[in-house]
């Protein structure tokens, strides 16, 4: 399938176009996400990404150690702290960010501005559809093993 096999490229592809560094693509997706979306709880994100709880505060408490994140109050639940981007990680974050819309700039693969607004349109509805089917089967898995 082709999706596939263009995650794959890009995920490689991107670990290229920003070099060696001290992030993993699980520092970043976390590091990326609270910039765009703003403070959110270690158990949020992991139900975000679909991941355990456990690795996502592992992933917290390593860019916490390098002052790229912070650990806020949570008005909400006392024992779990609201996690934000620090300054030094949104400058890093968006640091990223322009170092890969550099990157694809030189590619351009033959498309107009408007076939690319179109993909990426495409690719967003996609990505809505698949978490939602994802959701409606964890629901079901769960409800399944409640009744058994």
């Amino acid at each position: 399938m082709e999706a596939t096999e263009l995650s794959a490229v890009l995920k490689n592809w991107v670990e290229k176009a920003l070099g060696p560094g001290d992030l993993s693509g699980g520092d970043r997706w976390v590091l990326e996400r609270l910039v765009g979306h703003g403070k959110a709880t270690v158990p949020s994100i992991a139900r975000e990404r679909r991941v355990s709880r456990q690795h996502v505060q592992q992933i917290v408490d390593s860019l916490a150690a390098r002052g790229l994140v912070e650990r806020l109050p949570n008005p909400a639940h006392r024992r779990s702290p609201l996690v934000a981007a620090s300054s030094r990680g949104r400058a890093l974050a968006e640091g990223l960010q322009a170092d890969l819309r550099r990157a694809l700039e030189t590619i351009r693969a033959g498309t107009s501005d408007e076939a690319e607004r179109d993909a990426s349109e495409v690719l967003r509805r996609w990505r809505m559809a698949l978490l939602a089917d994802l959701e409606r089967r964890e629901e079901e898995q769960v409800s399944g093993r409640s009744r058994g």
